[in-house]
């Protein structure tokens, strides 16, 4: 049994949070406005670039908890499904994995993207990934794999 799925061309770790239902709705979701996106690659950033945002837009006057930010201020599109993202109220952040061709598209949007050095993104998403799978991963594997993704999606810049 695999330990990832594949939605739409794209690798998920086959965890409880993916689900592939939620992945596929998500692909589909129309940003409005206003909305504030951070987009990125696993492992680069997203939670630290999210709480500079956090810091920005209300004057530091809100600095919410690790879990509140995960779950419930800048819910990841992929984890909570389109109904967490309309039941934000006042400032509608989100972020997601998702590459930039698979996602639908509001010129009005803010969208950030963060980058981080490929040789620190591959470590530390490798062993996350080991964490969050309780599993061992093949190295040689999983770095095909993640040359392969970040290529296409650098592609399309």
């Amino acid at each position: 049994m695999s330990r990832f799925q594949v939605v739409k061309g794209m690798l998920f770790p086959k965890v409880p949070w993916f689900k592939k239902e939620d992945i596929e709705v998500t692909l589909e979701y129309v940003p409005k406005d206003d909305d504030i996106i951070i987009a990125s690659y696993p492992k680069t950033g997203t939670t630290w670039l999210q709480y500079i945002v956090l810091q920005i837009t209300p004057k530091g006057e809100s600095f919410p908890s690790f879990n509140d930010v995960l779950d419930r201020v800048a819910p990841f599109m992929e984890m909570a499904g389109p109904e967490a993202i309309d039941n934000l109220t006042c400032l509608r952040m989100y972020k997601h994995h998702y590459r930039y061709d698979m996602v639908k598209k509001n010129p009005k949007v803010k969208a950030l993207y963060i980058h981080r050095n490929s040789e620190d993104t591959f470590t530390s998403f490798f062993h996350f990934l080991e964490h969050v799978l309780e599993a061992k991963l093949n190295l040689e594997e999983f770095l095909d794999g993640f040359f392969y993704w970040k290529y296409r999606i650098w592609q399309l810049f």
